[in-house]
């Protein structure tokens, strides 16, 4: 790979780390599958390193999806430090939500630490991550993600321009264009096979390009991230389980790259296998949440929050046919609270806070409380109106579960939606019985936690471990490699 052979050299004289990791990072791969498949030894490769080292649960920040759960990897930091929920961000001071676009260098990755002290790294599209000087090492950032922020880029800058060249573009997942099919609705069946063999084509050159950049040697830290599990869980969870299973195919393709890796390295090296969250089926009340969320307006009639939201629905046509995805920020600032543009795993909840909003109705403090537990106490009693079960499994608090300076960037509240059956409606005695017409989500989802495998020199006992949070990674990977990072809410856990 080019710019690799005349820097680790250098780099390698100023520091000899205790071990070297070598890091694969399966993006939103499904735990109880990963197990299953294992179990019936159909991943090889991951059980060689289950068997030889400790496994056990990655916990993801509570009711958020893979923005915040990769953006706390790279930092270190919970959301409430580092501000990103989703994909999109609240506009401090107005009622609308903008892309995050390019991060740039706003959130410090752990790597920049480990290069600051002598380990050469080379780092391979983590999602959602800062780009930073590596000091003689490599980091690729936005090549073949799901969910990118920008353009490809590099340090050095010229190695996004390589491997595009030799190995190929991203033909899924490039928005604006006709590459863009891992979407946030379901994907159309004529696409479906066009889709699956795009996919497999990237899986196919990531592998190349990262067992030839890890076979260069030198690497104190090689880690590399693969997104297929997280776009063929998106759009073909239904097809899981059934005779033909796109996922445990992804599944099956993505362990022979780890077994590529692996072959790599040798016995001094330790590895690292995780994901930061799961997938089950999208069973979702997303489109439904803005309905009920007016109907408990104080003193507003509920045919007249149906109105409103009619109104609402028709005028933000109008307004996105000239602003792709604006708002209604007119109409917000007349109400108590709002729902927020989030992943469909749960949705986000506004207030209205006079001070914070433009037009703020809610007076921070105990006024500001006893909405909160208002909300908090009307949304836990939503049930399905066609079975009567709940469909709420929990209803987060930002301020209590994302402390930090950045915690008021965030929505107020999360509901989080429960996943063992498809939701038909909301109701309740306060809003009634909320319907409207599914948009067409994707048939996967993300799920609370991921996994983690851990095989290695200083791994002291094999078999399953201690639950540990993503934000524990970085500090661990550190640890292994004898840094210690600066700034981070996580520990080592070896």
């Amino acid at each position: 790979m080019p710019g690799v052979g005349s820097s680790t050299d250098s780099v390698r004289t100023r520091a000899e780390p205790a071990a070297r990791v070598l890091a694969i990072g399966l993006d939103s791969a499904d735990r109880r599958v990963v197990l299953r498949m294992v179990a019936e030894g159909d991943l090889p490769h991951i059980a060689s390193l289950v068997e030889r080292g400790r496994h056990g649960v990655v916990r993801s920040p509570p009711a958020l999806g893979d923005d915040a759960t990769w953006a706390s990897f790279s930092s270190g930091r919970w959301p409430g430090d580092h501000d990103r929920y989703f994909w999109r961000r609240l506009v401090p001071g107005r009622y609308e939500t903008t892309p995050v676009g390019d991060v740039g260098d706003a959130m410090r990755p752990f790597w920049a630490s480990l290069a600051e002290e002598g380990r050469l790294v080379a780092v391979l599209d983590v999602p959602k991550s800062s780009l930073c000087d590596v000091a003689g090492g490599i980091q690729l950032s936005d090549w073949l993600v799901h969910g990118r922020d920008g353009p490809t880029r590099s340090s050095p800058p010229g190695f996004a321009r390589d491997v595009i060249e030799r190995f190929g573009d991203d033909r899924i997942d490039r928005p604006g264009t006709d590459d863009f099919l891992c979407r946030e609705t379901a994907l159309p069946e004529a696409l479906q096979g066009e889709f699956l063999e795009r996919l497999r084509e990237g899986l196919e050159a990531k592998r190349q390009a990262s067992v030839e950049l890890l076979a260069g040697g030198g690497w104190d830290l090689f880690l590399v991230v693969f997104k297929e599990s997280h776009c063929v869980g998106h759009e073909f969870w239904h097809a899981s389980g059934g005779e033909v299973d796109p996922v445990r195919d992804v599944y099956r393709r993505l362990d022979a790259a780890v077994g590529d890796l692996l072959a790599q390295v040798g016995p001094d090296t330790h590895v690292l296998i995780f994901s930061g969250r799961g997938m089950d089926a999208n069973y979702t009340a997303e489109h439904l949440l803005e309905q009920a969320l007016l109907r408990l307006e104080p003193r507003l009639p509920r045919w007249c929050a149906d109105r409103m939201t009619r109104f609402e629905a028709v005028e933000a046509r109008i307004r996105r046919r000239l602003t792709p995805r604006s708002s209604s920020a007119w109409l917000r600032g007349l109400r108590h609270w709002y729902q927020v543009e989030h992943n469909e795993l749960s949705g986000a909840i506004r207030l209205n806070v006079r001070g914070r909003e433009p037009s703020g109705r809610i007076e921070p403090g105990p006024e500001y409380e006893r909405w909160c537990a208002f909300l908090q106490a009307e949304v836990a009693r939503w049930v399905d109106p066609d079975t009567g079960q709940p469909v709420v499994e929990s209803v987060v608090r930002s301020d209590e579960a994302f402390r930090g300076a950045a915690r008021s960037g965030l929505p107020d509240l999360f509901v989080v939606w429960s996943r063992d059956r498809p939701i038909t409606g909301l109701a309740s005695p306060a809003i009634g019985v909320v319907r409207a017409a599914e948009p067409g989500f994707r048939s996967g989802n993300h799920v609370a936690d991921g996994f983690y495998v851990l095989a290695g020199p200083a791994v002291d006992r094999t078999g399953p471990g201690d639950a540990v949070e993503i934000i524990d990674l970085p500090p661990t990977i550190a640890a292994l490699l004898g840094v210690e990072l600066p700034e981070t809410a996580g520990r080592a856990v070896v």
